[in-house]
């Protein structure tokens, strides 16, 4: 009976977290869909307010007339339409309750033409309008179940447990083979290589800027322990040491990041408006000008990763290497601060440090990125800025991850260099894309003779 007891008990135990993990969920669901309660409802009352208003004021001189009705009709009609919060209460029945009894009071005792008003109003609002912001809702609270931090960590801590030993890292030679270091992990691309490695059984060391990046990185992932992460300085090389040590391979993620500078607005603005060419300006976040980050810090990631017997170094770069003239280039102080082609001598760099030793390199050259989910973008590669030549589409940062790791495990990816963006007539990046991707490109890689680095 005693056992029996305890069994009951931890029944009740597992069922009463599941409620309550639902609970949480449908919290979290509600926390995060205000802000856009609170903007449809801003628009709905715009809404309203104009069609009541409108209404109102037609029927104000019936209403006062006694010549157009008699009182009791006229009445009648007060009681809807007589005063603003009248009509204001009468709008919102008209949209979420019984509508009848507004229409056809007017209808009945002013005009019949009223009912068409009546059903273009209940047309375009009642059915357009509160779909469109049903739909939104909807979206918003699947974005959030879907990317609920204690799910995910739940169902990847499940699928590493149902894995095979080899791909959970349990033993000495498979664990060093499935270790990967992630730096810049702490950035808007690097968080979600993390959880890409972590989907796929790795393990995963990341390295980040700061304690508040940590932070963030262990609210998102609890399967990732917190020593895991490394806080350190890719301008320091004897930081990265910890963080490199006993990888097989390093996917580097870090970059200058820019920040506009407010006060270039109002300029770029009114240029624009008399249709000269405007600039903005960028200045760079913390210490992290381009050559200080995309040069200098990248060069000590390389080197510490050679130096630790790391096996593959995948890189994501950027598209416009190749142009002198590239944008992206000119952002940042005085004639900006070459971002690109500080990124292009690091990527050199790395070429030919791979040529003096056994380590591979796989440089994915992103287009213009996105926070779209990945997997459904079109996608296509090429070499030397080509794809350029046709429309571009944002490519999701989650596509250009999934790239990352799966260059881990397709040999085509090794020792080349490639753009990657979306273009209308590629394909969606599943299982094994990156591979079928490189197969159609065939054997090209990005030359470095064009536009060389200084």
């Amino acid at each position: 009976m005693m056992r029996l007891g305890k069994l009951l008990r931890a029944l009740r135990v597992v069922r009463l977290s599941q409620v309550l993990e639902s609970l949480q969920l449908l919290l979290k669901c509600i926390v995060a869909s205000l802000r856009i309660l609170f903007w449809s409802l801003v628009l709905l009352m715009i809404i309203q307010c104009s069609a009541g208003m409108t209404i109102s004021y037609m029927l104000s001189d019936y209403m006062s007339d006694p010549a157009r009705a008699d009182e009791s009709a006229r009445y009648e009609v007060f009681r809807y339409y007589g005063t603003f919060s009248k009509t204001i209460l009468t709008m919102f029945e008209v949209l979420f309750a019984n509508w009848a009894p507004a229409c056809r009071v007017l209808i009945d005792n002013v005009s019949e033409a009223y009912s068409l008003a009546f059903i273009i109003y209940r047309c375009f609002v009642g059915f357009a309008v509160l779909n469109v912001v049903n739909a939104v809702f909807v979206q918003s609270t699947m974005k959030v179940a879907l990317a609920d931090d204690e799910i995910v960590a739940n169902e990847k801590a499940q699928a590493q447990a149902d894995a095979p030993l080899e791909w959970r890292g349990d033993l000495g030679a498979d664990r060093f083979a499935k270790t990967v270091v992630v730096t810049g992990a702490g950035g808007r691309t690097g968080i979600l290589v993390v959880g890409e490695l972590l989907d796929k059984g790795y393990e995963v060391r990341a390295l980040v800027h700061s304690k508040k990046s940590k932070e963030a990185l262990l609210s998102k992932y609890k399967a990732l322990p917190a020593d895991r992460i490394y806080v350190a300085d890719i301008q320091d090389k004897a930081s990265l040491q910890k963080a490199f040590a006993g990888c097989a391979a390093a996917i580097v993620a870090t970059s200058a990041v820019p920040k506009l500078k407010v006060w270039s607005l109002l300029p770029f603005m009114v240029k624009k408006l008399f249709g000269k060419k405007g600039k903005l300006r960028f200045s760079w976040k913390g210490d992290g000008k381009p050559e200080k980050v995309d040069w200098e810090g990248q060069r000590n990631q390389f080197e510490m990763a050679s130096e630790e017997g790391v096996q593959q170094v995948v890189l994501v770069g950027t598209m416009t290497g190749t142009q002198k003239d590239s944008f992206l280039n000119s952002i940042g102080e005085g004639e900006g601060d070459q971002i690109v082609m500080w990124k292009r001598k690091a990527e050199v760099f790395l070429i030919d440090l791979c040529k003096k030793n056994r380590m591979k390199y796989t440089i994915i050259h992103a287009g213009g990125l996105s926070d779209e989910p990945g997997g459904q973008a079109p996608v296509k590669l090429g070499v030397d800025d080509k794809l350029r030549e046709v429309k571009n589409l944002r490519i999701p940062r989650a596509d250009i991850a999934r790239a990352c790791v799966q260059a881990l495990e397709c040999d085509l990816a090794k020792d080349r260099s490639f753009d990657m963006t979306s273009v209308e007539g590629g394909q969606a990046l599943g299982e094994d894309g990156l591979k079928k991707l490189l197969q159609e490109m065939g054997d090209v890689t990005c030359d470095y003779s064009i536009n060389p680095p200084p």
